[in-house]
């Protein structure tokens, strides 16, 4: 009894198992649950806002490194043309403090010469050493600092040189009113020589300025094949031209 029992319990050996029905051919696969379960999605919420917080963070970080680079850049580039600009000034003011001693050497001595001949009175050979040593140390000084000088000043502050050269070598003056013009082509490469260190020269800053006269404008090789003498007696003619009271012309030598 007990054995008849237990066979209606097992299943025959030679039996074949269940086997679950296949699906159609065609038909479409089974499609998992796609719900998600509350607390997966507010991790993979939290875990996208951590790595945008940190994608954040790092492109701030690159656009503060950029930035900060191009800044520091600026702040350097400020600071070498300032210490080149610097540089630049203090060697055109040591230029012309230079040149104004220069050419006070060269005008005084000069005006004492031209008093001389016009009056007739005994020349002095020291006066007349000292200004071609004055002369000498002018043309010196604006070739030492030509770097830092302007090409249009170094022309004007030469043809000034020309004019004292000329009126040294002359002995013999169509007017006494040399001496106010010798003074008035001094004034002007003074003026010029201001405008090397501060364009404008403002009168809250340097002395204004007193009556100047620019030399006429010969080519140097008008210059050279004229020579100096020509070149003074042409701007003296210019300079009285221009004057609104000029004096009588009366030919002054000294004997």
């Amino acid at each position: 009894m007990f054995a008849t029992g237990l066979a209606l319990i097992t299943p025959a050996r030679d039996a074949p198992l269940p086997i679950s029905p296949s699906p159609e051919r065609g038909a479409a696969p089974a499609v998992p649950d796609a719900k998600m379960p509350e607390e997966m999605k507010l991790r993979l919420e939290h875990h996208l806002q951590v790595e945008r917080l940190i994608l954040d963070k790092l492109l701030i970080g690159l656009l503060l490194i950029v930035a900060g680079y191009g800044v520091n850049s600026l702040i350097e580039s400020y600071k070498a043309t300032a210490a080149q600009s610097h540089y630049f000034l203090d060697k055109r003011l040591a230029a012309a403090i230079e040149i104004r001693k220069r050419l006070t050497g060269v005008v005084d001595p000069l005006l004492e010469i031209t008093l001389s001949r016009c009056t007739g009175a005994i020349e002095s050979t020291e006066l007349v050493e000292s200004t071609r040593s004055g002369l000498g140390a002018l043309t010196n000084t604006l070739n030492s600092n030509s770097l830092f000088l302007k090409e249009d000043y170094k022309v004007e502050a030469e043809r000034a040189i020309s004019i004292f050269r000329g009126t040294l070598a002359q002995a013999c003056f169509e007017s006494c009113d040399m001496r106010e013009f010798i003074d008035q082509v001094s004034q002007y490469v003074t003026d010029e020589t201001r405008e090397q260190v501060i364009p404008g020269g403002g009168a809250a800053v340097m002395a204004p300025r007193g009556r100047s006269f620019k030399p006429v404008a010969w080519t140097g090789t008008h210059l050279q094949r004229e020579g100096n003498s020509a070149f003074m007696v042409a701007n003296f003619k210019a300079w009285s031209e221009r004057q609104a009271a000029p004096s009588p012309v009366h030919r002054v030598c000294n004997k």
